[in-house]
């Protein structure tokens, strides 16, 4: 057995790491309370979270750390998914917690697309004709 460690995987284990950071938390906490506030009042308007900062300062890594650490076990433990696939790729098709980027100088009809890619549908522009009515 070697004991010669690669350089990509030196980077792949940097990659996991994730340090505790006081905005982080608190990023975290928002996200606690939105999601609270949701299932106390399950019947009003939906709110979410717009998270804006420089460019490489932790916008969407708060949003994925929050998935892998909190969002992962809770669908696990409801039973939506099955702890044996592995928390990369739960993070990845859950739905309770989406993670959106969105798309250079957005709209509203690009954000719903947005939203709507990352719920999955197969056309977020429209039907397979592109008929916008469909999205109603």
């Amino acid at each position: 057995m070697s004991g010669a460690i690669s350089i990509s995987d030196i980077m792949s284990k940097f990659d996991c790491i994730r340090i505790k950071h006081p905005r982080l938390e608190e990023a975290h906490m928002w996200f606690d309370t939105m999601r609270g506030t949701k299932r106390a009042s399950p019947q009003s308007p939906k709110k979410f979270i717009s998270i804006f900062a420089p460019a490489q300062s932790g916008k969407s890594m708060s949003v994925l750390t929050y998935i892998h650490t909190k969002v992962v076990d809770e669908v696990i433990k409801a039973g939506l998914f099955d702890k044996d696939l592995g928390r990369e790729a739960i993070a990845k098709e859950q739905k309770l917690v989406l993670h959106l980027t969105l798309t250079a100088k957005a709209t509203t009809k690009s954000f719903v697309e947005d939203v709507l890619v990352a719920l999955g549908d197969p056309y977020p522009q429209g039907d397979e004709k592109g008929h916008e009515k469909a999205r109603l």
